[in-house]
């Protein structure tokens, strides 16, 4: 007690909502806010409050979730940030006047497993301070103004990437991120994907919307779940041959002409084949788990090959 009472001190936020919501997790609503008091303050959430100025928020050096989703935060005010080195997570979208994040800013953060920065105006992240994350598994950077990932290469821990509606052309640094399980890339400008050659994690692809056409470097992705890769230029599917734990595939507005190697996907459940150039409906006719298909505008309009498995679709467009 002597010890708390000679080290002890007041600790004061300028932003009235980050006061307020560090004052309901300490039940205390009135009277002075002592640093030893907020050492127990684990999670905080300040969302939508119109916060603009962090300062204070660095004395609650325990937290392990931050979010400070849909603030008016900018760049300046995050170097209160840097001295959180306990951080697991740390939500920053939706903060459009962000634009960078300071070099240095998120360097102590050595335990920190989760970055969402979605929507705040970012064009690309300092490398040298990116590689000091050794065990982020996900980062969100959807809706910004990023081109390439290049500061994303040496985080070898990286689990799920969630970087749609960019204007990203080369995905060729993820090459190395071998823990890759989840990648969302739709509406971009990526035309090769083969930086997820050999992605032997990979369960979960987004890519619709874009300008790939070849699709082999997923020859080697057994456990892929989910496949999204609508919209772009594709005419040869044979690459997701044998996946036979895809249960959702969505092909639709491409340029493929021959489905053979569709035949061997016995888990599907969702198809998507709208928009293409396909005449022989036969090899998805035996698929029993399908729930949903559309098959319209192709260079067919007979689907009597699929008669007997409509009668038990629960969506189709045939």
């Amino acid at each position: 007690m002597k010890n708390k009472m000679l080290y002890d001190r007041e600790v004061t936020f300028k932003d009235r909502a980050i006061e307020f919501e560090v004052r309901k997790k300490l039940k205390k609503m009135q009277g002075p806010i002592m640093f030893s008091e907020t050492l127990n303050i684990y999670e905080l959430e300040v969302i939508s409050r119109g916060t603009k100025d962090l300062e204070g928020i660095e004395n609650l050096v325990n937290l392990e979730r931050l979010s400070l989703y849909s603030n008016n935060l900018n760049a300046m005010t995050l170097r209160h940030l840097s001295g959180l080195k306990h951080l697991k997570s740390l939500d920053l979208a939706d903060n459009p006047s962000i634009m960078e994040i300071p070099a240095g800013t998120l360097d102590e953060m050595t335990e920190l497993r989760e970055l969402v920065l979605d929507e705040t105006g970012i064009y690309t992240l300092d490398e040298i301070m990116m590689e000091k994350l050794i065990n982020l598994e996900e980062i969100l950077i959807e809706d910004n103004n990023i081109k390439n990932l290049n500061f994303l290469r040496s985080n070898k821990a990286l689990k799920k990437i969630l970087f749609r509606n960019n204007r990203i052309t080369d995905i060729s640094a993820i090459k190395d991120l071998e823990n890759l399980d989840e990648v969302w890339g739709a509406n971009n400008e990526i035309s090769s994907i083969d930086a997820l050659e050999n992605k032997s994690e990979l369960e979960y692809i987004n890519f619709e919307n874009n300008f790939i056409e070849d699709i082999s470097p997923l020859k080697n992705s057994y456990k892929l779940e989910t496949v999204y890769l609508g919209n772009n230029r594709i005419a040869n599917v044979d690459a997701l041959q044998d996946k036979k734990l895809i249960k959702s595939l969505e092909l639709d507005e491409n340029r493929i002409s021959s489905i053979e190697s569709l035949s061997t996907l016995e888990a599907v459940e969702r198809l998507y084949l709208n928009k293409n150039n396909i005449k022989d409906f036969s090899p998805i006719a035996n698929l029993k788990n399908l729930e949903t298909l559309f098959v319209s505008q192709n260079q067919t309009s007979n689907f009597d090959v699929l008669h007997e498995i409509g009668l038990n679709l629960r969506n189709k467009d045939f």
